[in-house]
């Protein structure tokens, strides 16, 4: 559950509750130039880092306390030099003269890794001091120079930039004497904030099963109004409209308020999201669609091996994660959670071939843990949590009538398998085909999982191989046609069954199948039968029409009380809240944790 104040706790206990509202700020940008784009700098300060500006936040904390007006104390709101660097990004090393002119214009220049259409730049300053500089120029490789004054700390240019490659930055006044050039953030696009001045309709939703036989649910969409004078246009038939620079995976960072008694809002971190294509534009209206940080590993995970020896899943997480978009995305970060006793469950199993996200789905599983996305927007694979303050759900927050309960199947028992491979003992052939080459071929081939893999060709140079257990990466170089003939052992999997059994009698209940490829002992298999029997005893199920809690994670520990029981302990599985016409209603999806035994029993 996110940490919220008391006067929040208060105001939701009201019988009638102030409004609530949600921000959302989407950067239009192409996400592949933001994270392939480098920031340089000569002049720079030695406590400043030249790269935190194009980072995914910016600089984030408090600046550094130097010798300019204003900044010579450290106290908190500024930090002594010899501190972290990075606290405000970017910062030079020269300082301006009375006048706020530069003897020589700082300057601070990016390289884009291919040439882009940006609907602006947009810049952050100095957001430590709430400062700016009152003049900069833009000289962009291969167009002219463009001077501009700013007026506010966060500026975004007024012009777009075509078939972009790089620019430089120069500051060439400060708007007050004796001050450094800063840049705190630079975002390559726009950055668009919605709120409830143009959102008429959204909905979040957030859900997870506790025993990852579905994919969490991470799905936020709005829509906004689509005119003049209530935010920016969008206009497929336009060419030069914002529509145009819209794109798939571009960023969506979200946050949930609520009103409270003293006039306050109070806001909390909502998650970050991706769009999952461009919007759909009406006749006033314009939506977006937008998936959680695993939308990003829909991509097909190739690069399982397979050597008869044992290797952990937390070897496997990583390699699935620093494979994926969401690391391409965000080069030099880690943007997931792992946990180490991850590196203590182990497989002789090969990752199939399937999105990054059903891998990442059956490791969770087969280490009995969690897949979830949290709302910093990082991915986690770890233990389903404890213990922790217990969301309150009395009668009095819920909308009209009490929870409606649904009693799923009295459990008979939980079937688990554990899978073991063997190749075959003689090599056979996996792949045999025929491949025109002019200059350099690249080819991807699939094939049965095997042992021992071999790749030949005939008729061009082999110049690089990747083999992985079902599928290689080639390159060919030559010029006719090349024969490529691949070579293996391959693998058959047998199975040892295990079975947890449930409370229900026998010849009655309904009996529950796991399968999973990387549980590959039976005492795994047995473990995992075990720990999901546990889970799904539960059979009491809520379905609760609220006010919107937008505090609630899935997996938090509640207690509920309906018409006939109160402080019943449950698990929260979904929190869904919907934003319409100025008022916002919600859902929440509960399991009974502490099932009642019958007196006869």
């Amino acid at each position: 559950m996110q940490t919220v104040s008391s006067e929040f706790k208060q105001e939701k206990a009201q019988p009638v509750a102030r409004p609530a509202a949600l921000l959302a700020e989407l950067i239009v940008t192409d996400p592949e130039v933001s994270a392939g784009a480098m920031g340089q700098a000569q002049q720079s300060a030695p406590w400043a880092d030249a790269a935190r500006p194009l980072s995914r936040k910016g600089a984030k904390g408090p600046g550094t306390a130097t010798l300019e007006p204003g900044r010579m104390k450290a106290d908190g709101a500024f930090i002594t030099a010899d501190g972290p660097a990075g606290g405000e990004g970017w910062v030079s090393g020269a300082v301006s003269g009375p006048e706020g002119l530069f003897k020589t214009p700082p300057a601070f220049s990016v390289r884009l890794p291919f040439a882009a259409d940006l609907a602006a730049l947009t810049f952050f300053f100095d957001t430590a001091a709430g400062e700016w500089p009152a003049r900069i120029r833009v000289t962009p490789q291969n167009g002219p120079a463009r001077e501009y004054e700013p007026n506010g700390e966060v500026f975004e240019t007024p012009d777009s930039f075509a078939a972009l490659t790089g620019f430089t930055v120069e500051f060439l006044q400060s708007a007050k004497p004796f001050r450094r050039a800063r840049l705190a953030r630079l975002v390559l696009g726009r950055c668009l904030s919605f709120g409830p001045k143009n959102i008429t309709a959204a909905r979040w939703k957030r859900s997870v099963d506790p025993i990852g036989r579905r994919l969490p649910a991470e799905q936020f969409s709005f829509e906004a109004v689509n005119l003049a004078g209530f935010g920016p246009v969008y206009d497929p038939d336009d060419a030069d409209s914002l529509w145009r620079y819209t794109e798939e995976r571009s960023p969506i960072t979200l946050r949930l308020g609520q009103k409270l008694a003293c006039g306050r809002w109070e806001w909390l971190d909502g998650g970050e999201y991706y769009l999952t294509g461009r919007p759909s534009v009406g006749e006033m209206t314009v939506s977006f669609e937008a998936t959680g940080p695993l939308g990003l590993l829909d991509e097909e995970f190739f690069m399982g091996v397979w050597d008869g020896g044992l290797h952990s899943l937390y070897d496997l997480a990583v390699t699935v994660l620093e494979n994926s978009r969401l690391a391409r995305l965000y080069p030099g970060e880690k943007p997931w959670v792992l946990w180490e006793g991850l590196k203590n469950r182990l497989t002789r199993a090969p990752l199939p071939r399937k999105p990054g996200r059903e891998c990442l789905q059956l490791i969770a599983h087969a280490a009995r843990c969690v897949l979830f996305c949290d709302r910093r927007g990082r991915v986690c694979i770890l233990p389903r949590p404890q213990g922790g303050e217990a969301a309150k759900l009395p009668l009095s927050a819920q909308l009209g009538s009490g929870p409606r309960t649904e009693k799923n199947p009295a459990l008979s028992a939980v079937e688990c398998p554990a899978f073991q491979y063997r190749p075959a003992e003689k090599p056979q052939v996996l792949h045999k085909g025929e491949y025109p080459v002019n200059g350099r071929r690249q080819l991807m081939l699939e094939y049965p999982a095997a042992a021992d893999i071999t790749v030949g060709c005939e008729g061009a140079v082999l110049e690089k191989r990747e083999v992985f257990a079902a599928a290689c990466r080639l390159t060919l170089s030559g010029s006719g046609t090349a024969l490529v003939k691949v070579e293996g052992r391959p693998l058959s999997a047998s199975r040892v069954v295990e079975r947890a059994e449930g409370p229900a009698r026998p010849g009655t209940g309904q009996l529950e199948k796991l399968e999973n490829p990387l549980i590959t002992e039976p005492a795994q298999a047995l473990a995992a039968a075990r720990w999901a029997a546990q889970e799904l005893c539960r059979r009491t199920v809520y379905h609760c029409e609220t006010r919107g809690d937008a505090e609630f994670d899935p997996l938090d520990e509640a207690e509920i009380s309906t018409r006939l029981s109160t402080g019943l302990a449950a698990c929260i599985l979904e929190n869904s809240l919907e934003f319409s016409g100025g008022s916002v209603k919600g859902s929440l999806v509960l399991k009974r944790q502490n099932e009642p035994t019958p007196k006869g029993d």
